[in-house]
């Protein structure tokens, strides 16, 4: 990938804010609240942008927490924060 400062092994889905790459499963953006709404990517790069600030692990506990939060759980969960030094 010449030309960008993005690691090659990341996904073109990768978030990348405030010096962090966010990467998740499906099973994070399909939860599905009791409207049929799915959590889905604005949700997510929302909980990103309001804890740039944090520690990486409370970040993941941050999204965790949102998830629960907005519907029920189907699927496996996971997410990978990195930072870039």
């Amino acid at each position: 990938m010449a030309g960008t400062d993005k690691p090659w092994l990341l996904r073109p889905s990768t978030r990348w804010t405030h010096s962090r790459a966010v990467v998740e499963t499906d099973g994070i953006l399909e939860v599905v609240n009791k409207d049929g709404e799915e959590y889905g990517v604005e949700r997510l790069e929302d909980v990103i942008a309001a804890n740039a600030t944090v520690a990486l692990p409370e970040l993941a506990g941050k999204i965790f927490a949102a998830v629960r939060a907005f519907g029920r759980q189907f699927d496996d969960q996971t997410v990978l924060i990195v930072r870039r030094l």
